[in-house]
Formats: structure tokens, sequence, C-alpha cells
């Protein structure tokens, strides 16, 4: 059987040596909010019969994932809010480079260049 190569079923994926690996029934932010699931008090037998996992999974997820899932959603910013600010810095500073740029040119460009 040497000569022979190793045919994948349907839509799995393959590795530069040829060997079928499983899909990943669930993405990260699945896991994640599983995860929360529990940590709102949800038992991990129901959760885990729930979702169709054991509960080995579950805990090999807790230990990966666990901080992701335990930590709190970082509260929302105000993008509008933060925009304006962020015009209004740009503005102020683009009045100062101004500012500066004809009193140099007042100056008739004395000091550019070189300091002191």
């Amino acid at each position: 059987m040497q000569g022979r190569r190793f045919v994948p079923y349907a839509g799995a994926d393959v590795t530069e040596a040829g060997y079928a690996m499983k899909k990943a029934r669930f993405s990260e932010e699945q896991i994640v909010s599983i995860l929360r699931e529990c940590g709102a008090g949800m038992d991990v037998t129901t959760l885990c019969r729930k979702h169709g996992i054991s509960d080995t999974t579950y805990y090999k997820w807790r230990l990966r994932y666990g901080a992701v899932a335990v930590a709190d959603p970082k509260p929302a910013v105000d993008l509008a809010a933060e925009h304006s600010k962020l015009q209004r810095r740009y503005a102020d500073l683009a009045r100062e480079n101004t500012a500066m740029k004809e009193l140099i040119a007042k100056m008739g460009g004395a000091g550019q260049g070189t300091f002191g």
C-alpha cells in the first residue's frame, strides 16, 4: 500500500502529510459563550448535554478559554464622543502649527535650520 495515497472523506481538511483533520464544530466565540452560560449558573452536565459536548471537552475549553470567558466585556466606548474629542484636539494642533508657521514667516525665516 505504499503507492496509494490516503483519500479523506468529503469536506475534511488535509494536512501536508496527507492526513485528514477533523473540522472544529464550534468557533472560539461559540466556546466562550458556552463557558459564560455555565458561569451564569447553569449546571455543567446540563450545559454539556444541551450543546452536545462531553464533560471532558468542557473542562479542556475552560482551561484554554476560561480567562476570556470570565473577563467582563469592556464598556462600549461612545464612538461619536471620542471622534469629536479627537477632532477638537486635531483642530487645536492645526491652529498651533499654522500660528508657528506664520511667526516663522514674519521673522523672515530666521532660526530655521540651526538652533543656538
